[in-house]
């Protein structure tokens, strides 16, 4: 009866000391290597979305004449009022078409 405390106490020590050597420094160690894991996908996943979009768009030049070269100096640079007439059947039917098309279930 007399070894028995004494042996659960050193039990108790021995268990605490394998949770201070090998437990705590496993976990640190798992944690470690989850966080290279994590760190390495990281970059990879960044080299490889970078390889698969284009970079940056080509700069044009904003004075470079894009039209037919027949009418490339005859700009017409006059500013016109202008009005927009719509018939009575138009805004109907396109009412209508745009209800219908907007419609859910």
């Amino acid at each position: 009866m007399y070894l028995l405390p004494l042996y659960r106490s050193h039990n108790k020590q021995y268990l605490s000391q394998l949770l201070e050597d090998v437990v705590v420094p496993f976990a640190i160690t798992k944690m470690w290597w989850i966080t290279i894991a994590v760190l390495l996908f990281s970059v990879i996943a960044w080299f490889v979305l970078k390889s698969l979009y284009p970079g940056a768009p080509p700069q044009l030049d904003q004075e470079e004449w894009w039209g037919p070269n027949d009418l490339k100096g005859k700009q017409d640079t006059t500013i016109r009022p202008f009005q927009i007439k719509f018939s009575e059947q138009t805004k109907h039917s396109s009412t209508a078409s745009t209800v219908t098309s907007c419609r859910v279930g």
